[in-house]
C-alpha cells in the first residue's frame, strides 16, 4: 500500500450554526434528519477504506458539528482502537460531553473561534450572539 489518506467523516446530520454562506447552512432538508452515524457503521466505513488504502488520520468532522453527536466519545475510542489519529472540530457553542469527549483522547482538536466574534457572527449566523454565549455557560 503506498497511498495514504487522511479522510474526513460527518457523523452527524446536524450542525451547530446556520451559516448563510455555506452550502450545508443552507440546505432546508437537513433539517429533517435527526439520526447520528452509529459505531457499527463507522467501523465498518474504517475498516473498508483500511483495506484499501492506508490512513494516516481520521477527522469525524468536514461540514456538520461532531459534538451535538451523542456518542462521539465511543466514536473517538473506536478509532484510536485500531491505532489511527483522530481529530475533532467545534465552534464551543455546545459543551456537551466534553469532558467524556477529551477523555476518550482525540488525537487533534479544532475550535472555531468565530462565535467569540459578535460583529462577524452577527452577519454570518442566523443564530444570534447572546444565545450562542449562553450555551457556552
Amino acid at each position: 500500500m503506498n497511498s495514504m489518506f487522511i479522510i474526513c467523516i460527518d457523523i452527524t446530520h446536524r450542525f451547530a450554526l446556520r451559516c448563510p454562506s455555506c452550502h450545508i447552512g443552507n440546505t432546508c432538508f437537513l433539517d429533517e434528519y435527526i439520526e447520528f452515524m452509529s459505531e457499527k457503521t463507522l467501523t465498518r466505513i474504517i475498516d473498508t477504506v483500511k483495506d484499501q488504502v492506508e490512513i494516516t488520520g481520521i477527522g469525524l468532522y468536514n461540514w456538520l458539528s461532531p459534538f451535538l453527536h451523542t456518542n462521539l466519545p465511543q466514536l473517538i475510542q473506536a478509532i484510536r482502537f485500531r491505532y489511527i489519529p483522530c481529530g475533532v472540530s467545534t465552534s464551543l457553542n455546545t459543551n456537551r460531553n466534553l469532558e467524556d469527549i477529551l477523555l476518550a483522547k482525540p488525537t487533534s482538536l479544532y475550535v472555531s473561534i468565530m462565535i467569540f466574534f459578535k460583529n462577524v457572527l452577527k452577519k454570518t449566523s442566523r443564530w444570534k450572539h447572546r444565545e450562542c454565549e449562553d450555551k457556552l455557560n
